[in-house]
């Protein structure tokens, strides 16, 4: 179903390396891949984060407490994520400012913009990160080359020295954003090259 950029596995174990020196979770990084599904238009999303800074993350934005093994979990975490992991249809000579002042409009009177929307699938748990599976229905049906803003900023506002990362799949095109405190938001690209990448993610098997 997904292809992964890398192997995981092998940056697993230098994270578990370096915990064992340093601490239980030095490091804050979420990593993840998007692939764009033709038949069913829309995007097939993969996020791999520390269950314990979802959970805290949000337990802060709906002010009550969270556990994912809680069974409305996904409820919960849906609303915390589409404010945090979206497709957002702003003209590329925006500015990131500008991007994120629009998104964050959805809680004010003013018209936000056309943004995606996330739909559950499933998560499952890997070696202590949190793999979670999810649909992105683009705003306004726009085309997987279409140069929308792509909002990546889960963990960047509370965590030190989190950074962010997404593998973007569409047919043979494959290409990867970062996301920094301060550059929360990147364009999606209309012209990439292909990559000979072949790895799968978790949940590869889980049915879509």
């Amino acid at each position: 179903m997904m292809r992964f950029l890398a192997d995981w596995t092998a940056i697993l174990l230098v994270v578990a390396c370096a915990a064992n020196g340093i601490g239980a979770h030095p490091f804050h990084v979420c990593v993840g891949q998007m692939e764009w599904n033709e038949e069913k238009q829309h995007w097939e999303v993969s996020l791999r984060v520390h269950p314990q800074d979802l959970e805290r993350a949000v337990a802060q934005a709906q002010r009550k407490p969270c556990s994912i093994d809680d069974s409305h979990f996904s409820e919960q975490v849906i609303p915390f994520l589409n404010k945090q992991f979206a497709i957002v249809d702003l003209p590329a000579s925006k500015s990131v400012s500008e991007v994120i002042a629009a998104m964050d409009s959805m809680d004010s009177e003013e018209s936000p913009p056309p943004q995606s929307e996330l739909r559950w699938v499933g998560m499952e748990s890997e070696r202590g990160w949190l793999w979670i599976h999810l649909e992105m229905i683009p705003p306004n049906k726009i085309a997987p080359d279409h140069p929308a803003w792509l909002v990546h900023r889960i963990f960047l506002g509370t965590i030190d020295r989190q950074e962010n990362s997404v593998r973007i799949i569409h047919g043979t095109n494959r290409y990867s954003l970062q996301f920094l405190r301060e550059k929360e938001a990147q364009t999606m690209k209309t012209d990439t090259v292909a990559s000979k990448d072949s790895s799968r993610i978790p949940g590869d098997s889980l049915n879509r």
